[in-house]
């Protein structure tokens, strides 16, 4: 009987010890795609596969008309706006598979001329750089037969500052700048043709839209020439 009397506590120990053990399979913590709740892997999304891309593209601009007009004297003269190529680049961040960003430098050149031929013509320089905000249609990646999306579809805004500059022929031709730096807005639409998560190419369209660098500005004051115009836009994004 006093045999019993001291083994029980060890048995009473031994078995309450053996009842708080969780048998249950677990997780390595470091195992972040783990949903605690179902027992199974959560499924990754592109934005966290592919969080941040670089990007160039190649740039024609139909520059618009500018309508030169001399206040108080009802006078004024139509510049036409000629086209130009260019080029532009970035590097963006994903934030989700819906929303990115990315910070975009552009180099333009804004040719005017009566005619869009005049040997007085006035050619402007300007190096814009832009903050865009994108909305990728892309379909929720939880849904594990629509992991491939070879179109997808973007809209976006954008907004920054352009430094402007002449070139030596319209400086050259008495024309003068009023201001360095200025505003710039801008409109984005295209899709992406997404060849696999890592490598795309870019069709797209964009109205830029720079405030007026207040060429002439003793001769127009504020209805001097403001670039803006349509661009079409074909490039390649690389994730990674």
């Amino acid at each position: 009987m006093k045999k019993i009397i001291f083994i029980l506590p060890f048995i009473l120990c031994a078995t309450a010890a053996n009842a708080r053990v969780d048998y249950r399979v677990q997780a390595p913590k470091s195992y972040n795609n783990f949903d605690e709740e179902t027992g199974r892997e959560k499924p990754k999304t592109f934005a966290s596969e592919n969080r941040f891309y670089i990007k160039a593209d190649f740039v024609t601009a139909w520059w618009q008309n500018a309508n030169l007009s001399i206040p108080g004297t009802g006078t004024g003269t139509i510049l036409r706006g000629d086209t130009d190529t260019s080029f532009d680049v970035g590097i963006g961040v994903r934030w989700v598979d819906w929303f990115r960003t990315e910070f975009e430098y552009y180099r333009f050149g804004a040719n005017y001329g009566i005619g869009g031929g005049s040997v007085d013509k006035i050619s402007i320089k300007g190096d814009a750089f832009m903050l865009n905000a994108i909305i990728d249609a892309r379909v929720n990646h939880r849904f594990a037969f629509l992991r491939s999306q070879f179109l997808v579809p973007f809209v976006g805004v954008g907004g920054g500052v352009t430094h402007n500059s002449l070139s030596d022929s319209t400086i050259a031709a008495g024309h003068t700048l009023g201001k360095k730096y200025t505003p710039a807005v801008a409109a984005i639409a295209g899709v992406a043709l997404e060849f696999n998560e890592t490598f795309s190419i870019d069709f797209g369209y964009r109205y830029f839209y720079a405030f007026s660098p207040k060429i002439d500005e003793d001769i127009f004051g504020d209805r001097g020439i403001v670039p803006n115009g349509h661009q079409f836009r074909v490039g390649a994004k690389i994730n990674f």
